[in-house]
């Protein structure tokens, strides 16, 4: 701890940890701020947002290189996994910030209307992202899992906790705009 000596992974969780923080943090002083003045502060609810998904990013990325044995089984992944995870994360990173100025956009555009953050053409490619995500990291853990039956159990209880996490939004936003 004192030479800041911590493996890849845990700095990943611990980022993700602490952007999730100051997400609810911001969003509760956003909140706060929305129900006194009664106008939106524009700027608390971007960096809320932004926060989420910097969060959201790299916890996804932590799961994607368990997923492929990164420090459980294997001191590292090959030169084309680790070009298909920078590819993957980095069109997720484009696509969830994108899906956020496009929100803003749109909220601007039409200020009478309720905006929902996923409705517009850049949420559905997140969701579709999201989905992606899910299928490559079942597919990392099943062969992770096979090549080392030494970590069969561990990489069944991460199969079934990561797809649970990661389909979690998709189902959520299917199932809130589907419901009246």
């Amino acid at each position: 701890k004192k030479k800041l000596m911590m493996h890849h992974t845990v700095r990943l969780l611990c980022l993700s940890v602490i952007f999730e923080f100051l997400s609810v943090f911001f969003g509760f002083i956003y909140q706060l701020d929305y129900a006194s003045r009664g106008e939106k502060a524009v700027w608390l609810d971007v960096v809320f947002r932004l926060m989420h998904a910097a969060s959201d990013i790299f916890l996804l990325l932590l799961l994607i290189v368990i997923a492929k044995g990164w420090s459980v089984v294997r001191r590292k992944i090959s030169a084309k996994g680790r070009v298909k995870i920078g590819v993957f994360c980095t069109a997720y990173s484009y696509t969830h910030y994108a899906t956020i100025l496009a929100y803003y956009r749109e909220e601007a555009q039409y200020p009478e209307k309720n905006v929902y953050f996923y409705s517009s053409e850049w949420g559905r490619y997140l969701i579709y992202f999201r989905c992606l995500a899910a299928v490559w990291f079942a597919y990392a853990t099943y062969t992770t899992s096979k090549n080392y039956e030494v970590k069969k159990k561990f990489y069944g209880v991460l199969l079934f906790t990561g797809i649970l996490w990661i389909i979690a939004l998709p189902i959520e936003i299917e199932v809130a705009s589907n419901i009246r």
